[in-house]
């Protein structure tokens, strides 16, 4: 069934959604359904960076242990029942296009990103799902994912500047939104913190009496970047803490991370998509390239123009080739605007040129500057 009629029409939802932050609205739809969210227990993760690909390896450590897992995540790349995985698989177009559809006409008050998390809530709970792990969409404190009940894990993977004029202009300030969703004696898991933003987490956990739990360790997995590899070590502890008996092989999890996150459409020449989308995203991707490829190419970069420009061309000193800067109109920092700033040898193109330059060339390439956007690339993907 066709439902792109549908999906534009939800899409004009966005702007009104955009930054309403909130719980009022979501609480009161939980509550109009039922509670769907109290029939089961969840984990929460939030985080600047990689909690996408945190959330993912914690299903799928779940899953492949025997659980029947719920993953809501966020955004979506590809397809928009990418949001919302059941043991697994995303559920399909259909029930999700049904859910919604039902779901908005009851409550039309609700954002966009609200309507997707109260389906997600409502699907674990027909799926009778043994526990579901939501991934925060912005901040925590405010973000809906933070009205769920029986919550018996929290997590935070990593804290920098992002969304600075929502959350926060310092890491004190987005670290303590981000620790808004840490409950009453309930375990928070965290990565590594910069200083001040672990003052912050240490705080609330000693006023919450809740148990903090630090994760140092990388997995043993080479071909993933580090950032990768912190992501699965932290993610087997998260699922330790709620399942001991997990016993699941790193290199088997590291084939489960979630599209648009170092993703290797070819190797002869290297072709990777990934979302890094500001300068500690960026940066790592950076190192990554250098780590795994080792070798000179062209970056293909596109960036929202809500992103700090000035810090991810600062987190691109070391990259090692060429710039093509890439047009994308209306919302998006302009080829011009990408090229001087970045201060690289460097060229503009179309966002049409540069996707068919990429796919088809014989330059080693990695293509940047954020998850939205990357659906350019849905094709090339499924091939």
């Amino acid at each position: 069934m066709n439902h792109a009629a549908f999906w534009r029409r939800l899409e004009r939802r966005k702007p009104e959604a955009a930054m309403a932050l909130g719980l009022v609205r979501v609480e009161h739809a939980l509550n109009a359904s039922g509670r769907p969210d109290v029939r089961y227990p969840s984990i929460i993760v939030a985080g600047t960076n990689g909690k996408g690909s945190t959330c993912r390896f914690v299903a799928e450590a779940l899953r492949l242990s025997g659980y029947r897992a719920g993953l809501f995540a966020s955004p979506h790349v590809y397809a928009p029942n990418e949001r919302i995985v059941i043991d697994g698989v995303a559920v399909s177009e259909d029930d999700l296009v049904a859910t919604l559809s039902r779901l908005e006409q009851r409550m039309s008050e609700l954002t966009w990103f609200e309507l997707f998390y109260l389906a997600a809530a409502e699907m674990f709970a027909e799926a009778s799902v043994d526990i579901a792990v939501f991934e925060v969409g912005l901040g925590g404190r405010l973000d809906a994912t933070n009205a769920t009940a029986n919550v018996i894990a929290t997590a935070i993977t990593t804290i920098g500047l992002d969304h600075t004029h929502i959350l926060g202009d310092s890491l004190e300030a987005i670290a303590a939104e981000k620790a808004g969703i840490m409950r009453p004696g309930i375990p928070v898991v965290t990565g590594v913190l910069p200083a001040a933003a672990a003052a912050v987490v240490e705080r609330r956990a000693i006023e919450l009496g809740a148990p903090w739990v630090v994760v140092e360790d990388e997995a043993d997995v080479p071909e993933l970047p580090r950032w990768l590899r912190r992501n699965l070590a932290l993610a087997r502890r998260i699922a330790l803490e709620v399942a001991p008996d997990i016993d699941v092989p790193d290199i088997r999890l590291a084939s489960q991370r979630p599209p648009g996150r170092w993703q290797v459409l070819a190797r002869r020449p290297w072709r990777i998509i990934d979302g890094g989308h500001n300068p500690d995203g960026v940066r790592a991707a950076v190192a990554a390239w250098q780590e795994i490829c080792d070798c000179t190419g062209t970056l293909y970069l596109a960036v929202p123009a809500t992103k700090n420009l000035a810090g991810i061309a600062a987190a691109l000193d070391d990259w090692r080739g060429d710039l093509v800067a890439v047009e994308r109109g209306d919302g998006w920092w302009s080829a011009a605007e990408l090229r001087q700033c970045c201060g690289l040898p460097s060229r503009l193109a179309t966002l049409q040129d540069a996707r068919d330059e990429f796919l088809t060339g014989r330059d080693h390439a990695l293509w940047l500057g954020s998850l939205r956007g990357l659906d350019v690339f849905a094709e090339a993907v499924r091939r």
